[in-house]
């Protein structure tokens, strides 16, 4: 070993073995880690657990940005033929920044990142208060005005009504910057986000620069709010949780977790007021206030409000300023995300026939499928092939299935005589609007390779035509005629979602009735845990197969009843590790100085004994996913939703046929996911085992 004098120490990465006397000099000595930082340096070192985290995040990452990578609807499209939609949203920046608001939106985003930036970094309560107030009254009473001004009133104060909501933004961040003390380094790298938005500003301006043929983007108009909230919150959680720039990561995370939760409420009483709205059979009352023209705007502000307002305390910070201005800001966001898309349209997928027709010009996304987005045309691909690939199914289907059976000669093998053109031509027509080209245009083809070869077939013709440009389907198409990629990707957010509610609220229940079994025990302990012994006795399928029968078929159900069921499991954990804490020390300290029952369960026992509940929670999610595909499966979940298990159902359709692709991919996806929620909770399971952590040292 090298030498380990005073004058030439070593450090821990150095040493290979170390004496007590190194110790008791300082040499070799490691600082201490926290309880989850070493059980998740353990949980790395396990290369399942690594993968299952890394297929984990690939999951995740599609289940937010699925919508941006696989969609039908075009990112930009301009109603004229042969015009770049790209180029003309370029040649529009000059035009929308030298406009009035171009202008205005410029010297603001100035203002405003200077204002962010160069505020100071404490201000006092007056201050503050004077900021809020003002940015409080200013935007109520834009609010106010555009809902009250007419057409022409609004013509006429609209700039100085823009420049008022400006102002108000500017109070705002200087608000933010002085009432949460963020170092100057954290608002400078912040201050990118402004910018981001006057780049979105600015093309949307750019867009509209030629009134006559404005560029359009269908994407970002089909885009649902709940599309538009997951895209935020995943690009916040990003900006959260990874560079280290602002209070501990743990805080971080909690902030963002109940961020979550206000817009998880939020959205889900949007779904209900806007389900109520748009119903058939509602009430007078209901379609009276449903056609007043200012509805949609009122009911944005109402419901981001009521669903803020409980959260001013529920946010993990000491001050109640803190916890107010992140209230205030999610709320804000959500009302801006409800107001500007409350409802979206039906979609429509006429875009390729009318770029055929030489209406419009259009850009497509990487995948230009939505998982809605289907038709008999394109039914039962093999993967990789395109719309053309259809045309010899037909032929063996229905057109020549005939003539095949009398004259025993493959579809494929036969000449291309007048029959045969014929069918063919018939086909091309049958698919003509998921066709790149006019069905004249790609029966000219063929008949200009028939000439030039008279003894060409079936089979050579179809090769020609599938080399021709056309979006192909990577991983084919359902019996329904809808991209199986697609479908998977954006079911990606299903699984997610459907294991990560259902959990939570699982463990919400489960730690609470745990919680007070383990602390009272006696009477209370046996009562409850008769309780537990019902709900364990309950079989989550049978319940489930019964509420698809009498109950709407939503996610929202599904997620409700699976939490409702399962969280016995967490309850009996809590349990024992109540019985194990109540006698401690810190315990009866609490009790002995008068903290009430809240603060002594929740704020002292819990987190040293959540611990198993946590590492259970792993298996729950696992368990939760693999339920909704069996569901799926069976039929008996939301036809609307992309799903696994309804993927992996339509193996075996209505044709007779085994489709393999549908049953390899989908059951792919099912399987490397409960896997990998299965590894990620042994390895945590492992790395948090007192007797192992004991062996280790």
């Amino acid at each position: 070993m090298s030498d380990t004098t005073p004058n030439n120490p070593l450090n821990a990465d150095q040493l290979t073995a170390v004496t007590g006397v190194h110790l008791m000099q300082g040499i070799g000595h490691r600082p201490a880690e926290g309880f989850w930082t070493e059980a998740w340096r353990q949980v790395f070192k396990r290369p399942g657990a690594v993968m299952g985290i890394a297929w984990v995040g690939i999951i995740a990452f599609f289940a937010i940005f699925a919508p941006l990578i696989a969609n039908g609807h075009p990112i930009l499209v301009v109603r004229q033929a042969d015009v770049n939609p790209l180029g003309k949203l370029l040649s529009g920046i000059g035009p929308a920044l030298a406009s009035l608001d171009g202008v205005r939106l410029l010297l603001f985003s100035v203002l405003w990142t200077v204002a962010w930036i160069a505020s100071p970094r404490r201000l006092a309560l007056p201050v503050l208060v004077a900021l809020a107030s003002f940015a409080s009254l200013a935007l109520a009473f834009r609010f106010v005005s555009g809902l009250t001004i007419g057409v022409e009133s609004a013509e006429r104060w609209g700039v100085a009504l823009k420049i008022l909501t400006d102002l108000a933004i500017l109070a705002g961040f200087v608000w933010l910057a002085g009432a949460f003390g963020f170092d100057r380094r954290t608002r400078v790298a912040s201050s990118a986000v402004i910018w981001l938005v006057f780049l979105g500003a600015l093309l949307g301006l750019a867009a509209k620069a030629d009134t006559q043929l404005p560029v359009t983007s269908p994407m970002l108009e089909y885009l649902t709010v709940v599309d538009l909230a997951i895209l935020l919150g995943g690009v916040a959680g990003l900006v959260l949780l990874v560079p280290k720039w602002w209070g501990s990561r743990g805080d971080r995370a909690k902030a963002l977790l109940v961020a979550s939760l206000q817009a998880g409420l939020t959205l889900l009483l949007h779904t209900i007021v806007s389900g109520r709205a748009s119903s058939a059979h509602q009430s007078d009352w209901m379609r009276s206030l449903t056609q007043h023209p200012n509805f949609e705007l009122v009911a944005a502000l109402f419901l981001a409000a009521l669903v803020a307002l409980p959260f001013l305390v529920v946010y993990p910070f000491d001050k109640a300023g803190h916890r107010a201005g992140a209230s205030a800001v999610v709320g804000a966001v959500l009302f801006w995300l409800l107001s500007s898309q409350w409802s979206t349209p039906l979609p429509r997928y006429e875009y390729r026939w009318d770029q055929t027709q030489g209406r419009i010009s259009a850009v497509y996304t990487i995948i230009p499928w939505s998982p809605a987005q289907g038709g008999t045309a394109v039914d039962l691909l093999d993967p990789g092939s395109n719309v053309y690939s259809q045309i010899l199914k037909g032929l063996k289907d229905v057109a020549l299935s005939e003539r095949a059976r009398l004259t025993r000669t493959e579809v494929k093998d036969m000449p291309l005589d007048a029959e045969v053109l014929e069918a063919i031509e018939a086909q091309l027509g049958f698919a003509a609007r998921a066709l790149p080209a006019t069905p004249q245009e790609a029966f000219e083809i063929v008949r200009r390779a028939t000439e030039a070869d008279p003894d060409l077939t079936v089979a050579g013709v179809l090769r020609l035509l599938e080399r021709q440009r056309a979006p192909a389907y990577l991983l084919g198409t359902d019996s329904r005629g809808r991209d199986m990629l697609s479908q998977l990707l954006h079911a990606c957010r299903l699984s997610i979602s459907i294991g990560l509610v259902s959990t939570a609220i699982a463990v919400f229940i489960g730690v609470t009735f745990g919680a007070l079994m383990g602390y009272f025990g006696g009477w209370v302990d046996m009562l409850l845990y008769r309780v537990v012994e019902v709900f364990m006795a309950i079989p989550l399928l049978f319940l489930l197969i019964v509420a698809a029968a009498v109950l709407p078929r939503n996610t929202y159900v599904m997620m409700a009843i699976i939490g409702c069921v399962t969280w016995t499991g967490s309850a009996r954990f809590i349990r024992a590790e109540f019985y194990k804490l109540r006698g401690q020390d810190f315990v009866q300290s609490a009790r002995a100085v008068g903290l009430p029952l809240r603060s002594v369960l929740f704020k002292h026992m819990l987190p040293n004994g959540v611990t198993p509940v946590l590492v259970d929670a792993s298996f729950a999610i696992a368990a939760a996913i693999l339920a909704e595909a069996v569901l799926s499966y069976l039929g008996l979940s939301d036809e609307e939703q992309a799903s696994w298990g309804r993927l992996l159902s339509d193996a075996n359709n209505q044709v007779g046929e085994f489709m393999w692709w549908l049953a390899i991919f989908p059951g792919l996806a099912i399987f490397l996911t409960v896997l990998s929620y299965n590894l990620i909770g042994e390895a945590l399971r492992d790395a948090i085992d007192p007797k192992l952590k004991k062996a280790r040292v």
